[in-house]
């Protein structure tokens, strides 16, 4: 495992310039320290490909960020030849527009909406059936099952909603990632286990990995 991704993927480090001159404009993508230090977020998201997700190392596959943020994993899955799309969890209008800023240097495909509002409206998912290699929520689905949102019955007929819309859009054995928050772990999992829609490939406390079976 590398320890310098600048010095291992073509135009790593000249993302990292270009960031570099929005925090010089006052921007930073997250109030917490850990998040400022912008190689570091890319090493994190570089690691996590090549330890859980190796399928995405060779390129090629097409892959949908739920809970997007600043990019930071959609960067590296797309510096590695691979079709992105991104998705916001739980909107939140000035972060948003933070986030925007790197979105955009960052020519990233994003859509800045409400996930749950293909959930819960008449609003088309924009891509088609088994059209997605692997579906990514890194400690977003909680927001989606959580979060204040009007039309949500429950946080299960949530999650029953995302199972099945992820369902469809994955290609046949297409991968569902889920890193935890430990607000709705033992829900999820639990649920994940009695529908049968996928099987696990990975299954831990805060980290699960499944296949789409049919």
């Amino acid at each position: 495992m590398p320890e310098h991704i600048a010095e291992e993927i073509p135009g790593v480090q000249e993302a990292l310039n270009d960031l570099k001159t929005i925090r010089r404009d006052g921007f930073s993508a997250y109030d917490n320290p850990y998040y400022t230090d912008w190689c570091h977020a890319l090493q994190v998201r570089w690691d996590y490909v090549h330890t859980y997700l190796p399928e995405l190392v060779k390129g090629g596959k097409t892959v949908v960020d739920v809970g997007v943020g600043p990019g930071f994993f959609m960067h590296i899955c797309g510096l590695l030849n691979n079709q992105c799309f991104g998705d916001e969890a739980d909107l939140n209008y000035i972060n948003t527009l933070k986030y925007k800023k790197v979105i955009n240097l960052l020519k990233l495909s994003v859509t800045f909406r409400n996930f749950n509002d293909y959930l819960f409206s008449e609003v088309p998912y924009p891509l088609t059936d088994n059209s997605v290699d692997i579906f990514n929520f890194q400690a977003s689905l909680d927001g989606i099952l959580f979060g204040s949102y009007s039309k949500k019955p429950s946080a299960v007929d949530a999650l029953d909603r995302t199972l099945a819309l992820v369902h469809r859009v994955l290609k046949p054995k297409g991968l569902l990632m889920i890193w935890h928050n430990e607000t709705g772990i033992d829900l999820i999992t639990e649920h994940m286990h009695q529908t049968r829609l996928f099987e696990f490939v990975i299954d831990r406390r805060k980290l699960t990995k499944m296949r789409k079976l049919r």
